[in-house]
């Protein structure tokens, strides 16, 4: 109030007023995170309760009469649970379950609307010879990126909880035999006689990526 002014540029979602109408809570991304953060209606005072997370659903929403946030998110290698922070910035963890927490709204008594879904991403194919579709998944968020000229050998990378929220690359046969894990990186293509993966690697965060040659037998990158 009034309609038009401005309160702080920046890159902010899903703003939501605290019970007494005083203070303004939000999402505010940067680059590949978000954080939690209020602003008072007077835009003179912002700051950020809970910051780094990396996976997030829904709303950030008042509680306990304005006295906690509750919110759904994630830090790499996890699903989005539903937690609380208080003014002063703690954290607690509300309920994690099976799969992906959404929260929505909450009432004034406190109860919360959530959504609760189970999203499962697999890869399926067929291989040579191979009457039937199969499975070609490993754990549980892979993605695939080159299959072998013959059809028989698939580079996958691996991003989720199985490997802690790291990308890690993957050979597997279109049989469905076992898959070799060759190394943490991105897999972009096989070599025509699969002796080579070429991947992007990181020395760090927010390092540049390099191109590397794995070998997907004995040998060094």
């Amino acid at each position: 109030f009034p309609i038009g002014k401005v309160l702080a540029f920046g890159d902010f979602e899903a703003p939501r007023f605290s019970p007494d109408g005083g203070t303004i809570s939000f999402w505010e991304t940067a680059g590949d995170s978000v954080s939690v953060g209020l602003i008072d209606r007077l835009g003179k005072s912002k700051r950020i309760l809970s910051a780094g997370w990396t996976e997030w659903d829904g709303v950030p929403c008042w509680a306990a009469k304005g006295r906690e946030i509750w919110f759904t998110a994630a830090k790499a290698g996890e699903k989005p649970a539903l937690w609380a922070v208080d003014m002063s910035g703690k954290l607690r963890l509300v309920i994690r379950v099976p799969g992906t927490l959404e929260l929505d709204d909450m009432s004034g008594e406190g109860r919360a609307l959530l959504a609760h879904h189970l999203p499962k991403q697999s890869i399926r194919g067929f291989g040579p010879g191979q009457s039937g579709e199969r499975d070609l998944s490993w754990l549980d968020n892979p993605f695939p990126a080159d299959l072998s000229s013959d059809g028989t050998t698939l580079l996958l990378n691996e991003w989720g909880e199985g490997t802690g929220g790291t990308v890690v690359i993957y050979l597997r046969g279109t049989d469905g035999s076992p898959a070799l894990r060759l190394a943490e990186g991105e897999g972009m293509a096989l070599s025509p006689d699969k002796k080579w993966v070429l991947a992007t690697q990181t020395t760090g965060p927010r390092m540049p990526g390099r191109l590397v040659l794995l070998p997907t037998g004995p040998g060094e990158a």
